[in-house]
């Protein structure tokens, strides 16, 4: 039966509210309850007590709806002051920390990107597959200097004059 009173009243509808609001939840199940045991209350009253008497108890729990009333919003603007006072962001305050922080995430990246290209074409960076053709040409321009380093030693053999 409970929860049937708290779908009633709308109890569990505040989550997207933040800061004071977020604590409606509770304070409209609170309500809930209090007008039910009001009510149940004076219909117990209607049936047994006399009218005078009726009268004295209604007023006073008309009194104790404005206090509660007034203690509920007491305590809305005291949280609401304390997360002031905190400087605790709220949920507003996040969404919009998120699109500055998307914002310069994105325009960093565009820049960064730019400047990237712009660095390897002043480089002149070469690709892997650069890298290695020239590894393969350096391969056969030594094997070619150590051709001609022998050529060129018999060489220097055979012309040299025998002395003995």
């Amino acid at each position: 039966m409970e929860k049937s009173t708290e779908k009633k009243n709308g109890a569990g509808t505040h989550a997207g509210k933040e800061g004071p609001e977020a604590s409606g939840g509770s304070q409209s199940r609170m309500e809930a309850e209090g007008e039910r045991f009001l009510k149940t209350l004076s219909a117990l009253l209607e049936k047994y007590m006399p009218e005078p008497r009726r009268k004295a108890l209604e007023n006073l729990a008309e009194q104790g709806r404005r206090l509660l009333s007034q203690a509920n919003k007491s305590i809305e603007e005291n949280t609401g002051r304390v997360v002031q006072r905190l400087n605790i962001p709220t949920r507003q305050d996040f969404e919009e920390y998120n699109k500055k922080l998307d914002t310069a995430t994105r325009k960093l990246r565009e820049n960064m990107g730019a400047g990237v290209k712009r660095g390897l074409n002043r480089l002149h960076v070469a690709t892997s597959s650069e890298v290695e053709d020239l590894a393969r040409a350096v391969g056969r321009l030594r094997e070619e200097v150590n051709a001609l380093s022998k050529r060129t030693s018999t060489r220097k053999k055979a012309a040299a004059p025998t002395s003995a």
